[in-house]
């Protein structure tokens, strides 16, 4: 199957994360339920109440990072990730990670392609969406097993309307394993000028800690030469 005909649409769509402009959190608060008393109380702030007559000090703490696991890929996420349900056909599968600030997704691509290949073709449909210049800079990310070549584009979009102006930083990694060939794309959107988000940082800590990708595919063995 070559690279150069996937259609240019699933290319764009696959890239297309939505792009969140940073706000403050809420301060989040639970509901506690002992028999028949409720309490509202806030998460990762001490609280007392009264159990059989006697005070009692709890802290109820938010699970901070999430398990992903498909197609032999497997890492941690911040829990302020939301997962969107599986997209795409037989061609590739996309599963999308939205944040706050920051975002995750992953395409799997039919085998037989190449992965650096699917990274330039990639980054190209970017920089020709968002009208950016092709000032990309190889980055690596070390995962759990392996390293990961990429390339990252940072780029503006102006106000338009309600929306602030953004400046997004895009991270296109891509390998291969028995079960296809994929790309790994890890995005920040933020204010320009403002440092990149806790969210996309914690986001790369959890990845370098924890991304599991299966081994790669052995490369295909020469054809033997014919007797002479």
């Amino acid at each position: 199957m070559s690279l150069r005909r996937i259609p240019t649409a699933r290319c764009l769509l696959a890239l297309a994360l939505v792009a969140t402009a940073a706000r403050s959190a809420e301060p989040q608060q639970a509901r506690l339920t002992i028999d028949e008393a409720v309490y509202n109380v806030p998460l990762g702030k001490a609280f007392a109440v009264r159990i059989g007559g006697e005070r009692v000090t709890l802290r109820i703490d938010p699970q901070s990072d999430n398990a992903f696991e498909a197609a032999g890929v497997a890492f941690r996420y911040p829990s302020s990730l939301k997962a969107s349900d599986t997209a795409g056909g037989d061609d590739v599968q996309v599963w999308t990670l939205q944040g706050l600030s920051a975002a995750v997704m992953l395409q799997k691509y039919a085998a037989g392609l190449d992965a650096k290949s699917l990274r330039d073709v990639l980054v190209e449909n970017l920089i020709e969406r968002e009208g950016v210049s092709d000032k990309q800079q190889r980055v690596k990310l070390t995962g759990a097993e392996r390293g990961y070549e990429g390339a990252q584009l940072r780029y503006q979009k102006p106000a338009q309307g309600k929306a602030p102006a953004t400046e997004t930083v895009q991270n296109v990694f891509t390998f291969a394993n028995a079960e296809g060939i994929f790309a790994l794309m890890v995005q920040d959107v933020h204010a320009p000028g403002e440092e990149e988000s806790d969210e996309y940082a914690e986001t790369l800590r959890l990845l370098g800690e924890s991304l599991v990708t299966g081994e790669e595919p052995a490369p295909p063995e020469a054809p033997a030469e014919p007797p002479r």
